[in-house]
């Protein structure tokens, strides 16, 4: 029995490294432009980081956008915020707005407390999201791909409520381009 489970769990504690890792390396890849934390009335709601190639900011260019949560959220509620930002920015297209509600509501998993969701913004191809599990446990997978929208519109309304100077919290914007 020890024979069939020691290498078991040295494959498992493999998979759990690299997966752990995917993220945490991610600096290596991509230079850090700035980091904010959102904060509502006395909750921290999350840590945002923005990452380029570069360490500059471009709309132009691919970027990503890291957020860990402080606190518990539902994805269907993150979906639902979205779209209130993104009107709040100015856009007001009904149909698109409720598609890409819907998009996000299917994309967008519950988090815990911890847990972290990765955008990667590419100008030419759309929007890939990622979910990072509470410290990559053992009881979840690592990284988990949580879906691409290929649509270069929800991308630049999307990554806007953080980055647009019409965003609804400017000084968060200020940290995260660095500024």
């Amino acid at each position: 029995m020890l024979k069939i489970l020691l290498p078991l769990l040295f494959f498992l504690s493999l998979t759990h490294s690299n997966a752990c890792t995917t993220y945490h390396n991610l600096d290596n890849n991509y230079k850090l432009i700035g980091k904010a934390r959102m904060e509502y009335l006395f909750w921290d709601v999350y840590d945002a980081s923005l990452y380029s190639k570069d360490g500059n900011y471009s709309p132009d260019k691919p970027f990503i956008l890291a957020l860990k949560y402080l606190t518990d959220l539902d994805g269907a509620d993150i979906a639902k915020r979205s779209i209130e930002e993104i009107k709040e920015l100015g856009f007001n297209d009904k149909e698109k707005l409720q598609k890409w509600h819907d998009l996000m509501v299917r994309i967008f998993p519950d988090i815990v407390k911890h847990e972290q969701i990765i955008g990667y913004y590419d100008p030419i191809r759309g929007a890939k999201f990622e979910y990072i599990p509470l410290e990559c446990d053992k009881y979840k997978s690592g990284a988990e791909n949580l879906g691409i929208i290929a649509d270069t519109e929800f991308s630049k309304w999307f990554f806007d409520i953080w980055l647009s100077p019409k965003t609804s919290e400017p000084k968060i914007r200020k940290r995260l381009l660095g500024l």
